[in-house]
């Protein structure tokens, strides 16, 4: 590893949950509350900062100056931020989230930029639009320092982007050690991967999203014992910090105590004991025994939600059910933590789907979700048959049906997405990675909370109720 990565410190703030001043508004950061935990975070021996073009609907990056640019010299800290290329509408757009992060945060250069979000077929994306020669020749004129991406993909696909683009200076990956040994994640083998092409790794979701610090009792037991003065947090980010070719480890800090708490853990790193690993070994065991739903609160899905369901919300709490097997407590909390966005008010339109990384089956989810804690579910769609109709325009009509007089387009249509299927003819087979992640199908999430095997699909009575219906505007926008 470079001399100057080998002295960045290992803990580094990532800024996509920062303090809000509202709730409901991702856009209302405290910038008082955010100065405060810049401020405790380099007291506490950190530099890294992490953001994103994306971030709190772009308001991230410019937080961030206001917080650290305007208050402290440019020798002090790094900071990350990246470009969600995918997402653009087209080349120049992708290319011209530079120069706006740029402005944003009141930078000249920028010390990591990321390609945001790369694997599976996001990966055309930044191919067409040339983002990879893109990065690397701002990098000659000295807009970025080190470029890089991130992904939730597996090793395979690692190994084939680090193979295709060996110019990467760094990458950052999904770590933690739940994910270790993971079939589907595999972090381990990533990390290998990573090692074996020199190229070092900022990690991610060191806490699964939360999932490590809220334990059930029964798993935090066997690690309070083994070191009682130990945070729960400790152990996740000790796990990280710890593994080999790591430049820093990002923690989602959302308040002054996190921050306090987490430099604390940072500055007493040590490696695990004999005695500390076996704990952690057979807390890993006992976790994964159970049942859960494998969600990192990343929120891509409620990005992308016409409802307004407040998708990770609710994926914690079915995981919370699982884990204190307390449905009435649980349901108490859903009644207001779920209350802006509930699950009843899911279309099944999938449009969630698609955006999640990690392949959650979100819309039988929400389905589970609204059996067990909503007052009044609405009973489940019946499937949804069409005749086997030709298009009757080679671009189709979103906003004004035709008269009727030809077949409609829309019955061909989900053919062009064979890796999320959701509103086709008969919705295919609920999607098996989440139950891959955790076992046989046996101790899958669907299952421990009494859903059914059959597929979930729309109901509609007739051809005229489908198209007047939000589901072809949703499917056909989301196309575009």
């Amino acid at each position: 590893m470079r001399p100057d990565f080998e002295t960045t410190p290992k803990l580094g703030f990532g800024c996509m949950r920062l303090p809000l001043l509202d709730p409901n508004d991702q856009k209302s950061i405290d910038i008082e509350q955010f100065k405060q935990m810049v401020d405790a975070f380099i007291d506490g021996g950190g530099t890294y900062f992490d953001t994103a073009f994306v971030y709190h609907e772009g308001t991230s990056e410019t937080a961030l100056r206001q917080a650290l640019v305007e208050r402290y010299p440019r020798e002090a800290y790094t900071v990350a931020t990246k470009c969600l290329a995918w997402a653009a509408p087209d080349e120049a757009t992708a290319k011209s989230n530079l120069a706006t992060s740029l402005e944003r945060m009141g930078l000249d250069y920028v010390d990591f930029y990321l390609l945001h979000n790369v694997g599976g077929e996001r990966t055309a994306k930044f191919d067409a639009y040339g983002m990879w020669d893109f990065a690397l020749q701002k990098k000659e004129e000295g807009l970025i320092k080190n470029v890089g991406f991130s992904m939730h993909d597996g090793p395979d696909a690692l190994e084939a982007l680090l193979t295709a683009h060996p110019q990467m200076d760094f990458v950052q990956l999904q770590v933690n050690y739940l994910d270790w040994d993971d079939p589907v994640v595999q972090a381990r083998r990533c990390m290998e991967i990573a090692e074996a092409h020199g190229v070092p790794v900022v990690i991610m979701e060191p806490a699964r999203g939360g999932r490590l610090v809220e334990l059930p009792e029964r798993v935090a037991d066997v690690l309070r014992a083994a070191s009682p003065e130990s945070s729960l947090a400790s152990w996740a980010y000790r796990f990280c910090m710890n593994q080999p070719n790591v430049l820093t480890v990002l923690s989602g800090m959302s308040n002054i105590e996190q921050v306090r708490e987490n430099v604390a853990d940072f500055q007493a790193n040590r490696p695990f004991s004999a005695a500390e690993q076996e704990a952690l070994n057979a807390a890993i065991e006992t976790l994964r025994g159970m049942a859960s739903v494998p969600c990192t609160n990343c929120r891509y899905c409620v990005k992308e939600c016409p409802q307004g369901v407040v998708i990770p919300e609710i994926l914690s709490l079915l995981n919370l059910e699982l884990m204190t097997e307390n449905r009435p407590f649980v349901k108490g909390l859903y009644s207001w933590q779920a209350a802006p966005g509930p699950a009843s008010k899911c279309i099944a339109c999938g449009a969630c789907e698609s955006m999640c990384p990690q392949g959650i089956d979100i819309v039988r989810e929400l389905e589970v979700a609204a059996e067990h804690f909503d007052v009044a579910s609405p009973s489940a769609p019946q499937h949804l048959a069409l005749p086997n109709l030709e298009p009757c325009v080679p671009t189709p009509c979103v906003t004004t049906p035709c008269a009727w007089e030809q077949p409609c387009v829309l019955a061909e249509l989900p053919r062009r997405n064979q890796q999320a299927p959701w509103l086709r003819l008969g919705r295919a087979p609920a999607r098996q990675v989440s139950r891959q992640a955790h076992g046989e199908e046996g101790n899958s999430s669907r299952q421990a909370h009494g859903g059914g095997g059959a597929p979930f699909t729309p109901s509609f009575p007739n051809l005229r109720a489908l198209l007047t219906s939000p589901f072809p505007r949703l499917y056909l926008a989301f196309l575009r």
